[in-house]
């Protein structure tokens, strides 16, 4: 009975308690480490728990679409400290091609920094990550701006957007390096794909296990070819009847999933 009891206390502490730094929110805990949750993020199920992101729980964003700088902020109540961890980096599903805007707000002076558009990352309405790097104010909370909110502009800028423009978010954390995990280097070795720009064919190869399937997809995440059961380590795709323009390659193998983007001329 005791151990039953330790088990479900166990579980609702970790369903229950905040977050904790360096995550401000994986939308699994009850709430940010810091600050609330803004009146405009709802925690929801994963509508795509796929690729990147297979995490129950994410952030659900309205564009309002009359404002292009309405925004989510989490406010620390003191410097945020980015002595160490000065990445921050943020899971976004999105139905258009946006930016995302982080800005340090509350301090002396205001520091911003701007996502590439989200197309350059993966195809629509699936999980892509962006990478801000905000290094250079390392000494934010030892000397330097003191800035003590984290503010997000969705599709910064843009006042063109409707209720329908709905983004997901998930793992906003700040980590010590832009650069991939060991895991995420491991799949860029094991997978490649050449050339990316190409009239017809893209030679995929895999240095590990083989190649089980290879979709296509254009950059409204439609799916435009479908290649099953392949299991080999080397693939010959054939886009030639594709229209020009970008499209997504997504390999599986194994249990890795890569997305390569392509361009057919």
């Amino acid at each position: 009975m005791k151990k039953i009891l330790l088990i479900v206390l166990f579980i609702s502490y970790n369903t229950f308690a905040q977050c904790v730094d360096p995550t401000l929110t994986d939308f699994e805990c009850s709430g940010p480490s810091h600050g609330a949750y803004p009146t405009t993020l709802t925690k929801v199920a994963n509508p795509s728990a796929t690729g990147i992101n297979t995490s129950a729980n994410v952030g659900r964003y309205v564009d309002n679409g009359t404002e292009g700088f309405d925004a989510l902020v989490f406010d620390y109540g003191t410097a945020i400290d980015l002595s160490t961890n000065n990445f921050l980096k943020i899971k976004l599903h999105t139905p258009k091609s946006i930016q995302i805007l982080a800005k340090l707000e509350g301090g002396t002076s205001a520091r911003e920094v701007w996502s590439p558009f989200s197309i350059d990352e993966g195809p629509l309405n699936s999980w892509i990550e962006f990478t801000f790097d905000f290094s250079g104010f390392s000494d934010n909370s030892t000397g330097g701006d003191a800035n003590t909110k984290l503010v997000l502009f969705i599709n910064a800028g843009k006042s063109d957007g409707t209720t329908s423009d709905i983004y997901f978010l998930d793992d906003i954390q700040w980590t010590s390096s832009a650069t991939a995990g060991i895991n995420d280097i491991a799949l860029e070795k094991e997978i490649v794909a050449f050339p990316t720009i190409t009239k017809d064919l893209v030679n995929i190869k895999t240095t590990g296990n083989n190649i089980q399937n290879v979709n296509v997809y254009n950059i409204s995440g439609q799916k435009v070819i479908q290649n099953k059961n392949i299991n080999k380590q080397e693939y010959l795709l054939d886009v030639s009847k594709l229209s020009k323009g970008i499209y997504f390659v997504k390999v599986k193998s194994n249990n890795n999933v890569k997305d390569i983007k392509i361009i057919k001329q």
